[in-house]
């Protein structure tokens, strides 16, 4: 990432952000990304969760661009730590990552990681007009428990606007949702971190497999 980290307080957390200016890099990576989602759904076409069981980062450990996205949700990572929380310990950053390409009226429902990972990681290649990341504040005296999220936008929701080589990190217990866009196909790489310190179990791709 060429530009300077956007490190600001999101609720009782921390939002990571970054841009890259590289156009030429955010449209091989848009190629690519699409490459790999024909491929996923022509091995498991019904749902769009079926295609994404499969890390990328496994199944591609040859290809030199999945391998520098991987990179790049690495040093995210770290970045993310030392910076938001000056946590100085050694630790080993492990990656789940998967692609996400989306047509013109797509939208994401609420969900979170939670379970999963410690970080979400977002970097967008393409976008079209619209389609906010919203992150929900998770205090729950600003929640009004309602199943189809909160109802009272300024008060609950950050709003991330994409735009193409925008990377972004929060911590996976943060439910979020992308609003409807429109135009061109929205295309995205995505990531699940876990952060491990000594004695905790490995994921399945270590940095040093990036």
């Amino acid at each position: 990432m060429q530009s300077p980290v956007s490190v600001r307080p999101l609720w009782p957390t921390f939002l990571w952000s970054a841009k890259s200016e590289d156009a030429t890099l955010a449209s091989r990576l848009s190629y690519r990304a699409r490459e790999i989602n024909r491929e996923m759904m022509n091995q498991a076409p019904k749902t769009f969760f079926d295609r994404h069981k499969e890390n990328i980062f496994a199944k591609y450990a040859a290809d030199d661009d999945v391998r520098r996205v991987g990179r790049m949700f690495v040093r995210a990572a770290r970045n993310y730590v030392q910076t938001c929380y000056g946590d100085d310990r050694p630790f080993r950053v492990d990656i789940v990552g998967w692609v996400a390409v989306q047509d013109n009226g797509d939208a994401m429902p609420w969900h979170s990681h939670i379970g999963v990972a410690h970080l979400s990681a977002i970097f967008y290649t393409e976008v079209g007009e619209g389609g906010e990341l919203l992150l929900e504040d998770p205090r729950p005296i600003n929640r009004d428990w309602d199943l189809h999220g909160p109802k009272h936008r300024e008060r609950h929701y950050a709003h991330i606007q994409p735009e193409p080589g925008l990377l972004v990190v929060f911590p996976a217990f943060v439910r979020h949702s992308t609003n409807r866009f429109i135009g061109r196909s929205r295309v995205c790489w995505v990531a699940d971190i876990n952060i491990n310190y000594d004695g905790i179990e490995a994921q399945p791709i270590p940095e040093a497999a990036l």
